[in-house]
């Protein structure tokens, strides 16, 4: 692939978005990372056993993968950003064990907000209206792979995204099971950076980092190329309803 086929749709959606929300990726990154090592820095266990989230013996059930799991589901389902979730699950838990909670709560966060959405309708509609960037019919048609890309883009709100699919028809399981997917990679990249700092390897909150980055550019090219498929869609349709 030519390399100006390869930049040109990701520059088109760094347009789109805007270099400022781009920004505030950044600096979430940076805000997540600065709680991970203060907490390391300090009495954390001493300072608020209530977050003590630990599988060691003795350990309360509000401290364990479940009561994670819990608190995280309604975190991501009013807003909270799911790459938290990811990081202090594998703080917790380590790194496969964090992933693997942090990303089923993220999945039921989603779910949850997708139904509040559907039982409140007219609310909902409200908050979307003219703050959600998505072709909703051309999402009804393509459910999986569309909130796929959605998912993928490193910027936008989580929160916006599942009130938009549950009121806009688009089918929960394929949402729900899609949204899983795409939340994977970040989810993997910020549990590596969380576990990084709980062990203090150095070396995995940077390949961390790097990573973040590269799924920056790789989410924003196929933002780019789905935003230029829906154009070439409309474009033709309209050609073919003047013909």
């Amino acid at each position: 692939m030519p390399a100006a086929e390869f930049i040109e749709p990701a520059v088109r959606a760094v347009r789109q978005i805007g270099l400022a929300r781009l920004a505030k990726a950044g600096v979430a990154l940076g805000v997540i990372l600065a709680i991970g090592y203060l907490a390391k820095s300090i009495d954390f266990e001493g300072l608020a056993q209530w977050v003590d989230f630990n599988d060691r013996t003795g350990a309360q059930w509000y401290q364990g993968k479940l009561a994670y799991l819990s608190a995280g589901m309604v975190f991501t389902a009013i807003g909270g950003p799911r790459q938290a979730v990811a990081f202090f699950g594998a703080y917790f838990f380590g790194f496969w064990p964090g992933l693997a909670v942090s990303t089923l709560a993220a999945g039921l966060g989603c779910l949850l907000a997708a139904l509040i959405a559907r039982v409140f309708e007219a609310r909902a509609r409200q908050l979307i209206r003219g703050r959600v960037d998505i072709a909703f019919e051309y999402w009804r048609q393509n459910p999986v792979s569309t909130t796929v890309i959605i998912r993928l883009l490193p910027v936008g709100s989580n929160l916006l995204t599942n009130l938009a699919a549950g009121v806009t028809g688009v089918p929960l399981a394929a949402f729900v099971l899609a949204s899983l997917a795409g939340y994977l990679p970040q989810m993997a990249v910020f549990a590596l950076m969380g576990s990084g700092v709980d062990v203090g390897a150095e070396w995995q909150v940077a390949l961390g980092i790097g990573l973040f980055a590269v799924l920056m550019v790789v989410g924003l090219w196929i933002y780019g190329r789905y935003r230029r498929q829906i154009r070439a869609k409309r474009k033709t349709a309209r050609k073919t309803s003047a013909d």
